[in-house]
């Protein structure tokens, strides 16, 4: 079993690139097996963060996110409600105290093993991995925000939203 680092952003990335890097697909496709890709976001201060109704763009997001993820069978409920930071003596009058880690595992399924052998794009692989039930680092950070771990200003600093 082998662990390699890999700079993308996000795991749907690293097929293609590993197939620029000159990997032949007949040595990659049977030797992948999982790829997770990872951020950092800074977490709300659980002392002072003060829950508010999302503004418009949020709320437009972050519904958007929600039924995307419903549709693929999970059960996530938004109230409208999200935090915001505010500061206090506990975060330094930062608002944030701490981070969190935003990740997406994506599982190299026989249909994304036989992709590679076609050159597939980040898109081609991100929407087979939806189908299976994966939830990229943008849908995750984006849950974040609704269980109020963090902003999507933070969410958005961070991660790149994906398609």
């Amino acid at each position: 079993l082998v662990f390699s680092t890999l700079h993308t952003n996000s795991a749907s990335d690293s097929i293609p690139r590993l197939l620029n890097m000159g990997i032949r697909p007949f040595i990659l496709a049977p030797s992948l097996r999982c790829i997770v890709a990872q951020r950092l976001a800074r977490r709300l201060c659980p002392n002072c963060k003060k829950k508010r109704q999302a503004n418009q763009s949020e709320m437009a997001e972050i519904s958007r996110v929600v039924e995307n993820l419903n549709l693929r069978g999970e059960q996530i409920e938004f109230d409208g409600m999200v935090y915001e930071a505010c500061g206090c003596s506990e975060c330094s009058n930062i608002g944030y105290k701490g981070q969190m880690l935003i990740a997406e595992v994506l599982y190299i399924t026989d249909e994304i093993r036989q992709m590679v052998y076609s050159s597939p794009t980040s898109k081609d692989i991100l929407d087979v991995a939806h189908r299976n039930g994966m939830r990229d680092m943008w849908e995750e950070g984006v849950c974040r925000v609704i269980r109020g771990d963090s902003t999507i200003d933070e969410i958005a600093r961070n991660i790149e939203r994906q398609y």
